[in-house]
C-alpha cells in the first residue's frame, strides 16, 4: 500500500523535478516563460526610447515594397525573408506605399524608406516599432529553443542559465530591438545547427528535410549564413548512421527554400534597374555577352546579392577602429570588439568554460557547439565589414550553451559551480545597468559607454538611435535651432527638431565664427575621413544626450 501510493506521488510530483530531462518540467518551464516576459519588457521599454537606426527604415520599407509589389530591387545586398518578416504586420495596417516614379526606376531606397516611414498616413514610430515587435520575437524564439534544447542536452539548471546568459547580454539585447537581420539570421543559424545534431544523432528523412529548410532561411536571411555546408561538413559523425547520398538532397532543399522566398522571381540583368544602368553607360562589346544579359534568371536577386557582397568584400570597407580611421579590414578587429563590447563576468564565465572543458572528457555536444564558433569566427576574422559586433552574433547562442553545459552539468565540483553562479549574479548586474542603451554597452575594462568612442563607432555605438533624445533636450531646454550634424537616417523634424547644418570647425578660428548651439553625433566628429569637426575634439562638451550625441554651447 504504501508502495502504491509512493508510485502515485511520483507520478505527480515527476512534471516538478529540475532534472528530469525525459519532459518539460513545470517549474522549470514557468521559470522560462517569466523570464522571457521580462527579457520581453526590457527590449520593448527600451525600444521605443530609440529613433530609427541608420539600416531600418530601408529594411522595413524594402519588405513591404516585396510583399506589395512582388519586385525586389530594393536593398539586393541583403536577401528578403527577415525584411519579410519584420514588414508581415503592416499589411494589416495598410501604410501608403507610393514611392516617386524616379526614386524607383533607379531603385533608390534611401529616399524611398524616408518618405515612406516620415511622409506617411501613420506615424513613423507606429510603422516603426511594428517592425521592432517581429524582431523582438523572433528574439524571444530564440531563447526560448536555447534554452530547450540545453535543458534537454544537459539539464534544466544549465538550460536555464543559457536562457540567462544569452537573452541578457546586452550585444544581443541591443540588436533584439531593432529592423536588421541580425537576430533573424542568429535564429535560423541556430535552428538549423541543432535540426542538422538531431539528424546525425537519429537520422531519418524528416531531420535531414528540416534542416534542409532551416538552412535555407538563414541563407536567405543574410549570407554570413552561407558559413552552413562547412559546419555542417566538419560535425559529419560515422557514428551518426548518415549516408553520403543524403548530401546533394540536403544541399538542393536549402537552394530551393533561399530562392522561393523571393517568389521565384525569374529576371535578367537587363531588367535590373541598378545593373542596367551600368550598362546603358558602358555596354559590353561582346554579342555573346548580350545576349546572355537577356537571360531570365530564377532567383536572380539572390546571386545578385551574392555579387554585391563580394564586390564590397573584394573593395573593402572603411571602419573606425581604435580611435583611427582604416581604411582596410583588420583581423584584430572583431576579437578587440568581443572582449570590450562583452560584460566581463561573461567574459570570466566563458574563460572558465573553455578551461573545464580542456581538462574533462570531451562529450559529443560540446564539439558539437564549438565547431560552428570557430568556423564562423574564422570568416570574420578575414572580412571587410568591420562595423559592428553585430557580426558576431551568430555564435553567441552557442557560446551560452557551451558555457552553461559545462560550468552546471559538466563540472561536479560544488565550489566551481558555486563561482560560476556568482558570476551569474555579477553579469546580470553588469545587463541591468546598461538598461536602457543596450547598443552603447562597453564593458569597464573599456571605461563603459563614455569611452567607447575611443576604440569602436558604427554599429558599436552610435548608429542614429539617440535623435528622439536630442528632441526631448531641445523641447525641456526650450533650444529653438540646433546647429546639427546627424549620423542616421532619422528625420529631425520628426521629434520637432529645428536645425541648420553645422559648419565646417577645423580651427580655432571656425569656432569663433560660430554662434550656436551645436549637436554632433561622434561618428561624425571621430569618424569622417576628412574630420570636418576636428577643432570639437579638444573642448569638454557641454553635455550627452544618450551616448552618442554630445552637445557643445558655441553661442559667443
Amino acid at each position: 500500500m504504501m508502495r502504491r501510493k509512493l508510485l502515485l506521488a511520483d507520478c505527480y510530483l515527476r512534471p516538478l523535478y529540475p532534472n528530469d530531462r525525459d519532459g518539460f518540467p513545470l517549474v522549470y518551464g514557468l521559470a522560462v516563460f517569466i523570464t522571457l516576459i521580462i527579457c520581453c519588457v526590457l527590449a520593448v521599454s527600451s525600444a521605443v526610447q530609440d529613433s530609427s537606426t541608420m539600416d531600418e527604415a530601408v529594411h522595413l520599407t524594402a519588405g513591404y515594397s516585396y510583399w506589395k509589389t512582388g519586385d525586389f530591387r530594393l536593398s539586393p545586398e541583403h536577401p528578403p525573408f527577415a525584411k519579410l518578416l519584420a514588414s508581415l504586420p503592416l499589411l494589416w495596417l495598410q501604410p501608403d506605399f507610393s514611392p516617386s516614379s524616379e526614386a524607383w526606376e533607379r531603385a533608390d531606397a534611401s529616399p524611398i524608406s524616408s518618405a515612406f516611414l516620415y511622409s506617411n498616413n501613420m506615424s513613423a514610430d507606429s510603422i516603426l516599432m511594428t517592425g521592432r515587435m517581429l524582431v523582438i520575437a523572433q528574439y524571444l524564439l530564440l531563447s526560448g529553443t536555447l534554452a530547450w534544447w540545453v535543458g534537454r542536452k544537459a539539464g534544466y539548471a544549465a538550460g536555464f542559465i543559457a536562457l540567462l546568459l544569452f537573452g541578457f547580454e546586452p550585444t544581443v539585447l541591443a540588436h533584439s530591438r531593432y529592423v536588421t537581420t541580425d537576430i533573424p539570421v542568429t535564429l535560423f543559424i541556430w535552428l538549423a545547427c541543432i535540426s542538422w545534431y538531431s539528424y546525425l544523432e537519429r537520422g531519418g528523412y524528416w531531420p535531414l528535410i528540416r534542416t534542409g529548410v532551416l538552412a535555407g532561411l538563414a541563407f536567405a536571411t543574410k549570407f554570413n549564413a552561407l558559413f552552413l555546408p562547412i559546419a555542417f561538413a566538419l560535425t559529419w559523425s560515422k557514428t551518426a548512421k548518415p549516408k553520403w547520398r543524403m548530401i546533394p538532397i540536403l544541399v538542393g532543399i536549402a537552394l530551393f527554400a533561399a530562392i522561393s522566398t523571393y517568389g521565384f522571381n525569374a529576371l535578367s540583368v537587363s531588367e535590373d534597374p541598378r545593373a542596367s544602368s551600368q550598362l546603358v553607360a558602358d555596354p559590353p562589346h561582346d554579342v555573346f555577352v548580350r545576349q546572355a544579359l537577356h537571360v531570365r534568371i530564377p532567383g536572380y536577386y539572390f546571386l545578385r546579392g551574392i555579387q554585391l557582397l563580394m564586390r564590397d568584400e573584394i573593395g573593402g570597407y572603411r571602419s573606425y577602429f581604435m580611435g583611427k580611421i582604416a581604411e582596410r579590414s583588420a583581423w584584430t578587429y572583431f576579437p578587440i570588439a568581443f572582449a570590450f563590447k562583452s560584460s566581463i563576468a561573461w567574459l570570466a564565465l566563458l574563460g572558465t568554460a573553455g578551461i573545464v572543458a580542456l581538462t574533462h572528457k570531451r562529450r559529443p555536444e560540446l564539439t558539437l557547439l564549438a565547431i560552428p564558433v570557430f568556423v564562423y569566427f574564422a570568416f570574420t576574422l578575414t572580412n571587410s565589414f568591420n562595423i559592428g559586433i553585430r557580426h558576431l552574433l551568430p555564435i553567441y547562442p552557442f557560446l551560452c550553451a557551451f558555457m552553461a553545459i559545462v560550468l552546471f552539468d559538466v563540472i561536479r565540483k560544488p565550489y566551481i559551480k558555486v563561482m560560476a553562479s556568482v558570476l551569474v549574479l555579477l553579469f546580470m548586474a553588469e545587463s541591468a545597468v546598461a538598461y536602457p542603451e543596450y547598443l552603447s554597452f562597453f564593458n569597464a575594462a573599456a571605461g563603459g559607454p563614455k569611452n567607447g568612442y575611443r576604440y569602436l563607432l558604427d554599429s558599436n555605438l552610435d548608429w542614429g538611435q539617440d535623435l528622439k533624445r536630442l528632441g526631448q533636450y531641445a523641447e525641456s531646454r526650450k533650444i529653438e535651432t540646433l546647429c546639427l550634424s546627424y549620423f542616421g537616417s532619422a528625420d529631425p523634424t520628426f521629434y520637432g527638431i529645428h536645425s541648420q547644418p553645422l559648419p565646417t570647425l577645423k580651427s580655432q578660428r571656425d569656432l569663433d565664427n560660430v554662434n550656436c548651439i551645436a549637436a554632433v553625433s561622434l561618428q561624425h566628429l571621430y569618424a569622417t575621413k576628412e574630420l570636418p569637426f576636428e577643432a570639437l575634439q579638444s573642448h569638454e562638451p557641454t553635455d550627452r544626450v544618450g551616448t552618442s550625441i554630445y552637445i557643445y554651447d558655441l553661442r559667443r
